[in-house]
């Protein structure tokens, strides 16, 4: 597929084919360390698919600070995940009726509703 006189498109197109590369690379690390039965070499698989994810998080905030006006940046930033506070009983355990609640009000943060090229 070729983009012509379109940056942002472009820029999309870009972002759908790195994560389709990582995506390739991860399932070839992923499946090494399944198939790894030495724990030291499968550690090593983990933390290069612990380091492909962060590339990968890296990749997405960096297109966002870029432009974050741009709607690619704003679709990136909707596909990440929200981590809303963990709230804690008394005892210190996660209250997870707090958790729900934490993340039903939080659910929405990374979403403009007020960019009509989202909403429509």
């Amino acid at each position: 597929l070729e983009v012509v006189r379109s940056a942002e498109n472009k820029r999309f197109i870009d972002y759908i084919r790195y994560l389709n590369e990582q995506k390739e690379k991860g399932a070839s690390l992923r499946t090494r360390a399944e198939q790894e039965r030495d724990p030291i070499r499968r550690a090593t698989f983990e933390q290069q698919l612990k380091d492909l994810d962060r590339g990968v998080r890296s990749y997405q905030q960096e297109l966002i600070d870029k432009d974050p006006d741009a709607l690619v940046a704003r679709v990136v930033r909707m596909s990440i995940p929200v981590d809303p506070p963990q709230p804690l009983l008394p005892d210190g355990r996660v209250d997870s009726v707090g958790a729900y609640y934490a993340y039903r009000d939080h659910f929405w943060d990374h979403t403009d509703l007020t960019d009509p090229r989202i909403v429509r």
